[in-house]
């Protein structure tokens, strides 16, 4: 398969810093078949121009390229990337911390949206953390104008739950606060 993008191919977009809307071209009637494989560092702007695309990348400290090494060193981390030839298309990173799984994030580039793409990356998630000794799985799920995480986790299989996740962005003022 080769997709053209201002007359040269993704591989040689990609190389060439193009990557973006456009970029991937959507196709419903494509026989796609995708690579799961564990992030590398260089993912990284890959994967934070797909979470811009889906208005899901707000907070650089979690979820920028030094917090993504940081998260891929964590031995009780799974982040995983899905790619099509070699170029990514999608991502899902979670925890287990030896008694529960979650998954804190998944992504999937809008124009590889609906195809499947997602759930691959659940299945290869869950199976991880099954194979780890998880005997169950939670995930952080949200909706926003451009994306609707929990209408997707509903039709895999997730009930929701009466809890409410929180969160403060400045550790340092919290343990001052605490004094």
């Amino acid at each position: 398969m080769i997709i053209i993008y201002a007359n040269m191919t993704i591989n040689e977009g990609v190389k060439a810093g193009i990557y973006g809307e456009g970029a991937l071209m959507k196709d419903s009637n494509l026989d796609i078949e995708t690579t799961i494989r564990k992030f590398h560092g260089d993912d990284a702007p890959a994967i934070i121009e797909i979470l811009k695309l889906n208005g899901q990348y707000s907070h650089p400290i979690v979820d920028g390229p030094e917090a993504m090494s940081k998260v891929s060193k964590n031995p009780s981390v799974v982040f995983l990337v899905s790619e099509i030839d070699g170029i990514i298309i999608g991502s899902v990173r979670g925890i287990y911390d030896g008694s529960r799984a979650l998954i804190h994030q998944i992504t999937v580039h809008p124009n590889w949206q609906g195809k499947g793409i997602g759930t691959k990356l659940i299945k290869n998630i869950a199976s991880e953390f099954r194979d780890r000794g998880a005997p169950t799985i939670s995930v952080t799920a949200g909706k926003s104008e451009k994306w609707d995480s929990i209408e997707f986790f509903e039709k895999l299989g997730f009930e929701d739950m009466p809890i409410k996740l929180m969160i403060h962005f400045d550790i340092n003022e919290l343990i001052k606060e605490l004094k």
